[in-house]
């Protein structure tokens, strides 16, 4: 409960110190289709440090195609040589006259000690999603993350 207590006030403490900013930093996101890394700023490098989320966390810009109305995450964990499905979340525009301009943002991953990961797509609108816990009794033979 501590955990979970401490990593929300560290989303909360970093969402306020980056809205009370005097600076108007404009997110770079992607003007051509498709997803690249996001490029984070001196200021916002130091934040993640700060918080000791550097090594555990991932920013991605994305530019969906003019026709698209959703932007969708599926997360997979690879169990027993079948993919299975740990979490999934969606933001859907649900009408053809919304410019699809507005599925532009940035998709966001934060994974935590139990190999969970909380992520959060940034566009039209926020959500936040996490995926089940990784059961970590059973014998690993090689464990692996890369962003």
């Amino acid at each position: 409960m501590k955990k979970h207590f401490s990593i929300l006030l560290i989303v909360i403490t970093i969402i306020t110190l980056t809205a009370c900013s005097n600076t108007t930093d404009i997110p770079k996101l992607l003007n051509k289709e498709g997803i690249a890394p996001y490029e984070l700023t001196e200021r916002e490098s130091y934040l993640l440090r700060d918080f000791g989320i550097e090594n555990n966390s991932q920013i991605i810009a994305f530019n969906p195609p003019k026709e698209a109305l959703t932007v969708k995450v599926n997360v997979y964990c690879l169990n027993d040589s079948n993919w299975e499905s740990i979490g999934s979340g969606a933001i859907y525009l649900g009408n053809v006259s919304i410019p699809a301009e507005q599925l532009k943002g940035t998709f966001t991953m934060l994974l935590k000690e139990n190999y969970s990961i909380d992520y959060h797509i940034n566009c039209a609108g926020r959500a936040s999603y996490k995926t089940n816990a990784i059961d970590v009794d059973s014998k690993y033979i090689i464990s692996s993350r890369s962003f």
